[in-house]
């Protein structure tokens, strides 16, 4: 029996390099013929699924069938509660509404399979290969989906509250519709994915997540964890990020026109070249953030900047009336005209900055550092 297992899976790797469904036609007989564990599932779906390389809405619960090739097989509906399916190969297969609750898939490979509709939830998915795979309006809540593999997968209207992506690759995947309330997405490469029309991101964890290019224009990201993302070019506009966490985070030439960062932490954040007009940052901290490019006519009024960079930055007209500003460098900015009444500027450096007609009535001067900077008579005149 031996000799006739090893015989007929090598015709089944001749039948794989001829096409999909007769492999997983020849690897269920293989299965059949040396009495393989698979046959503790329905007997008559197996051999349905060995003649035609299709077997829709069949009973594979509780079945072996690790290591399988099933490759382009129809199994559309088909109920795999249980089933282990470790490292089968699942290529291009249609599993459509299929039940997978409590399967084994560990290694397995998913790339370009249909589960659409299938149920997935709770499932070990760690590293899976599902680039490609369509898992649309699939139940994925819960899911371990940790460093998996699931580049320009679609995953519309998928189910992804608390599931964990942690270094998941998800570059230029679908996932409007998708509900990804309580997900964890720390470390995730979700570079140039449109993210507009998720459907919840309450909750969600995105620490150190690659969002570099990716659209969140009017997206609500109120309360959540971005701490040290990456969201360079980032699409924000008329997003919400009240009371989000975005301490370290990098914004550079993001557009956050008409954002509300109400509230917000943004310490040592990178805001070098970002679009900022209409900006909400109301009681937003903003403690040693680095900005840069133009900020004419700018409203910091009341903010908490200490140890702020400005510098080069054209700040002509910008107000921060009551500003906390401690340890702000201004080196080298344009602020012509700009307004620091009743501002605490102590130890602040304005080493080589314009500051014609800039106004700093009341404002805390102590320490601060005017070296080489423009408009500052006043100061030689006291």
């Amino acid at each position: 029996m031996t000799t006739n297992r090893w015989m007929l899976a090598a015709q089944a790797e001749t039948l794989h390099s001829r096409t999909p469904a007769l492999a997983a036609t020849a690897m269920v007989l293989v299965w059949i013929l040396v009495g393989g564990s698979a046959l503790a599932a329905d007997a008559k779906a197996l051999r349905g699924l060995a003649a035609t390389g299709a077997c829709p809405n069949c009973d594979f619960t509780g079945a072996s069938l690790a290591g399988m090739n099933l490759a382009g097989a129809n199994l559309a509906g088909a109920d795999f509660a249980g089933a282990d399916l470790s490292e089968a190969i699942l290529y291009r297969a249609n599993m459509k509404g299929a039940n997978l609750k409590g399967a084994r898939l560990e290694g397995a490979s998913l790339a370009r399979a249909d589960l659409s509709a299938a149920n997935l939830t709770g499932l070990d998915l760690a590293a899976a290969r599902l680039s490609r795979a369509s898992l649309r309006d699939a139940d994925l809540s819960g899911a371990v989906l940790a460093e998996a593999h699931l580049v320009e997968a679609d995953l519309r209207g998928a189910r992804l509250n608390g599931a964990d992506l942690a270094g998941a690759s998800l570059e230029r995947s679908l996932l409007a519709a998708a509900d990804l309330r309580d997900a964890v997405l720390s470390g995730a490469r979700m570079r140039r994915v449109d993210l507009s029309a998720v459907t919840s991101f309450a909750g969600a964890r995105l620490e150190g997540t690659d969002l570099r290019g990716t659209d969140l224009t009017n997206v609500d990201l109120g309360q959540v964890h971005l701490r040290g993302a990456r969201l360079d070019k980032a699409r924000l506009s008329g997003a919400s990020l009240a009371g989000a966490d975005l301490a370290g985070a990098r914004l550079v030439q993001a557009d956050l026109v008409g954002a509300d960062l109400s509230g917000a932490n943004l310490t040592g954040a990178r805001l070098e070249n970002a679009r900022l007009a209409n900006v909400v940052f109301e009681r937003t901290n903003l403690k040693e953030v680095t900005f840069g490019g133009n900020l004419v006519e700018a409203d910091f009024s009341n903010l908490d900047l200490e140890q702020a960079i400005f510098s080069g930055v054209n700040l002509k007209g910008a107000t921060f009336r009551g500003a906390r500003l401690a340890g702000a460098s201004f080196n080298e900015s344009n602020l012509y005209g700009a307004d620091f009444s009743g501002a605490d500027l102590t130890r602040a450096s304005f080493r080589r900055a314009n500051l014609v007609s800039a106004i700093f009535e009341g404002a805390s001067l102590e320490g601060v550092d005017f070296r080489s900077a423009r408009g500052v008579d006043w100061l030689v005149d006291d």
